[in-house]
């Protein structure tokens, strides 16, 4: 008779465990579900943080290549080791319109852009860097 009373006892607390354990599951199930996504969403930031100064660095660059050899409208291209990493990412460099004519006469600016596409539902991530030319001398 006593070993029926403690097998009684054991099944009523193995049946109390596993109640604890299916919760302890579906807790732990909700953490996780609310930490994968704020960890993806990080990387995404790392990630176009990173691009950010990379795209400065390399517009920088072709900046100086062309304030020094006057180019404006050469052949520039980005280097061989950002198309390599960024090889969705678009180099553009046009032309900037002045509407005042003294400006104009001084000063001649070129818009460098590189941008990509960014994920799903999300704005292309865009970063431009203005170069500044002297035209030449004004005129009396």
């Amino acid at each position: 008779m006593k070993n029926l009373r403690i097998t009684k006892r054991l099944l009523r607390r193995r049946g109390s465990m596993l109640t604890e354990g299916i919760i302890a599951c579906l807790i732990l199930g909700v953490a996780i579900g609310m930490l994968v996504p704020g960890l993806s969403a990080i990387g995404r930031q790392r990630q176009a943080m990173r691009f950010d100064t990379l795209a400065m660095i390399e517009l920088n660059n072709i900046a100086d290549v062309i304030t020094k050899t006057d180019a404006k409208t050469a052949d520039v291209k980005v280097s061989a080791w950002f198309a390599g990493r960024y090889s969705d990412a678009v180099f553009e460099m046009e032309p900037l319109t002045v509407d005042d004519a003294v400006s104009k006469d001084l000063l001649n600016g070129l818009r460098l852009t590189i941008h990509r596409p960014q994920a799903e539902g999300m704005p292309d991530q865009k970063v431009s860097v203005v170069v500044w030319h002297t035209a030449g001398a004004p005129a009396p």
